[in-house]
């Protein structure tokens, strides 16, 4: 039976939380599922319980809760996610995808051409509202543990303590060398237009930050 699973929606600064997980209960017990697996299929057409060992404890990856209800039913697992400013979620996406190495991607991959302006891609539907897309069906006060990306290594801190770990795996803090280092001058303009078209990631980001408190609150003893 599984005990956590980490839903994955952003890509964290340095260690990603994944390898965090695999440090602290080991690879045995650890397993990432690529989101491959999700794409272009429904929620009955994959068998979630089938993709991984049957030995683990702990699974992450970027997984659309839809995917997950079934098993999170029958497992009860702590479930864990970050969330992050939808603004800034959308503005990061969107360098992060402009800079990759595309000298190491297989054709096909790239869902992203290289001239591809800001306002283009922030109308792109696909690119709107990922937090609440990946989230659709969950109740944020049903999570063991809510992060934000703008407090990472506080929160992560504060996970440990609620999981219990012994010791906080080090996060080193990793510039891709492949990223080119662009200007990310957003207009106020153009953050009004990542707002509007990105409302109920806004709306969900607003809860966040209203019921996290209560959330994270650790059982007292």
């Amino acid at each position: 039976m599984l005990d956590i699973i980490f839903i994955h929606i952003h890509k964290t600064g340095g260690k990603s939380m994944s390898q965090v997980f695999q440090d602290v209960y080991g690879e045995s017990r650890t397993f990432r599922l690529n989101q491959n697996v999700f794409r272009g299929k429904t929620p009955r057409e994959v068998d979630l319980r089938a993709l991984f060992p049957p030995r683990t404890k702990v699974l992450s990856g970027h997984l659309p809760f839809p995917f997950l209800k079934d098993i999170v039913e029958q497992d009860q697992p702590r479930l864990i996610t970050w969330l992050r400013d939808p603004v800034e979620r959308v503005i990061s996406n969107y360098y992060w995808r402009l800079n990759l190495d595309r000298t190491r991607m297989t054709e096909g991959s790239l869902d992203i051409k290289p001239d591809l302006t800001l306002e283009e891609f922030i109308h792109i539907p696909k690119n709107q509202n990922r937090m609440s897309t990946f989230l659709e069906g969950l109740s944020l006060p049903d999570l063991f543990f809510l992060g934000m990306m703008e407090t990472y290594d506080r929160d992560l801190e504060a996970l440990s303590k609620k999981l219990g770990w012994k010791k906080l795996p080090r996060i080193h803090t990793n510039v891709n060398p492949t990223f080119k280092k662009e200007p990310r001058q957003v207009t106020a303009e153009m953050r009004t237009e990542i707002e509007r078209l990105n409302a109920r990631d806004i709306a969900l980001y607003q809860e966040a930050l209203a019921v996290q408190s209560a959330i994270n609150q650790s059982e007292r003893s």
